[in-house]
């Protein structure tokens, strides 16, 4: 870069001085060049200057687009996906801004494209905030990866009616790992995460450590977990922003997606209908997980098919309608975008 600004600078100095020369500014010196000669002179090493300036230009411009690849416009993309296929690189959901932007009163919400990761609508996503049973995706991945669901777990008194609602099983029940996970996903049950926990900890595992440690390998650095079932409104946070990336880690375990799509299930001797009420309502709902607590209020993660095949993540938080609110982000994200 240096020596481009030095003969930037030169090249016209030496033009200018030739210039001065060739107009005869200096008395001729007989049997030596003259002005004119060293007009001439300085003048053609500025002309070579010049064109030693220009290729350098050109083979830069040149060398940089060949290996800078430089970020296009949202309205770029727009008109290349109109004339382009979908590929990876293309890919980009397009916003009709015709279709006004929704109005919510939860605390927090968040709505992304799964395959780009592109937001496509935000509230507060970034706040931390309690999300009550959404945790129990978070104790189901490290379940799976840490304890045997083909073993028999049994169930203690101090497992039972954690939230005073009245108890899932009932002191010395034994159920298996499988028929627990189900009742905690389905029923959403904290009384089967704390089996869990309880399980674990006489194995020498520290569930919700390991759950805090699985929330930093996915990059939920605004997330912390203080129990299993997610009880905890003081100490348990996450944001909606972190749990997209949760939602993301869940969608490639199949365990988990095919028990939160069963709208029922009679397990060990009980029949449990799903908490989330709006399977059947929206198509091609591939997760969803409620919650409720008083300080978290209603919670819902969700991820659900969208245009041309693909799905969408949908997180609300802190809602008095979290339904109507997650029912109401699918339905604008539909109108709004197009895939």
């Amino acid at each position: 870069m240096i020596w481009l600004i030095l003969l930037i600078i030169l090249a016209p100095l030496c033009y200018v001085a030739g210039f001065i020369l060739d107009r005869g500014a200096f008395p001729a010196v007989k049997g030596k060049w003259g002005p004119e000669d060293w007009g001439n002179f300085l003048r053609g090493v500025s002309y070579l200057l010049f064109a030693v300036i220009l290729v350098i230009l050109l083979f830069g411009a040149g060398a940089e687009l060949l290996s800078e690849k430089k970020p296009i416009s949202e309205v770029q993309a727009r008109e290349l996906a109109l004339i382009l296929p979908v590929s990876e690189a293309t890919y980009v959901p397009i916003r009709d801004f015709n279709v006004a932007d929704p109005i919510i009163e939860a605390r927090a919400a968040i709505v992304t494209d799964a395959r780009s990761g592109r937001i496509l609508f935000a509230q507060n996503a970034d706040k931390r905030l309690p999300i009550a049973s959404i945790t129990k995706l978070m104790t189901a991945l490290v379940v799976l990866e840490r304890l045997d669901l083909d073993a028999t777990y049994s169930v203690s008194a101090e497992d039972l009616n954690l939230d005073g609602l009245g108890a899932d099983f009932a002191k010395g029940e034994q159920l298996s790992g499988h028929d627990l996970l189900a009742t905690m996903l389905i029923k959403s049950s904290n009384d089967a995460a704390s089996v869990f926990a309880s399980t674990a900890q006489g194995l020498g595992i520290d569930l919700v450590a390991m759950m805090n440690q699985k929330a930093q390998q996915l990059g939920m650095l605004d997330t912390k977990f203080n129990d299993p079932a997610g009880l905890d409104d003081g100490s348990t946070y996450s944001t909606a922003q972190d749990l997209v990336k949760l939602l993301i880690a869940t969608r490639k375990n199949t365990d988990i997606t095919q028990t939160l799509t069963r709208t029922s299930a009679d397990i060990a001797g009980r029949h449990l209908e799903n908490t989330n009420k709006l399977l059947g309502k929206i198509p091609g709902i591939v997760i969803g997980k409620t919650g409720n607590t008083t300080g978290a209020l209603g919670t819902m993660a969700l991820m659900s098919g969208a245009g041309n095949g693909e799905e969408i993540i949908v997180i609300v938080l802190g809602s008095k309608d979290r339904f109507g609110d997650a029912e109401m982000l699918v339905k604008w994200t539909e109108k709004a975008y197009t895939w």
